[in-house]
């Protein structure tokens, strides 16, 4: 029935129409296609991430005060100041979450020693991601420590 529609349609288009109706035809084709893509990826729910706890974790001997900068569990940003090492912080990210990072910094007016060092880590599910070390400067601050990002 669709195929008389158009071998009766297109006997009616003058040779001039020729191209104009072949592009605009090419192009419902597409958006048809394209749509019932589109359906077909929103009947099917996309799967719950696996697991989504993430660890941020700074050790070493560095005696000066830190200031920590993290994804919290929704995504946003969130700092604690006054950190002395050891320190660690687990959560688990909510669902929309994509992935987490964290910055580790100095305290102004709370160095430590020259020479001194901190370790910064981070953890998917248990497992190391990624890990940065920062050594105090002469001035007794460690000026950033920032493992590499975590992306679920």
């Amino acid at each position: 029935m669709l195929l008389s529609f158009w071998r009766t349609f297109l006997a009616s288009i003058s040779p001039a129409d020729w191209r104009r109706t072949a592009v605009l035809s090419a192009s419902l084709l597409c958006l048809l296609t394209f749509t019932t893509a589109c359906k077909d990826d929103e009947a099917t729910p996309a799967p719950a991430p696996a697991g989504r706890v993430v660890k941020y974790e700074v050790t070493g001997n560095y005696s000066g005060l830190m200031t920590m900068t993290h994804t919290n569990a929704s995504g946003g940003t969130e700092t604690i100041n006054d950190v002395r090492l050891p320190w660690s912080l687990t959560l688990t990210l909510q669902a929309g979450v994509a992935g987490a990072v964290f910055n580790a910094g100095p305290k102004i007016g709370s160095p430590g020693v020259s020479g001194q060092t901190a370790v910064g880590r981070i953890y998917a599910n248990g497992i190391e991601k990624g890990s940065a070390t920062g050594t105090a400067g002469s001035d007794g601050y460690i000026l950033s420590i920032q493992p590499p990002p975590v992306v679920f």
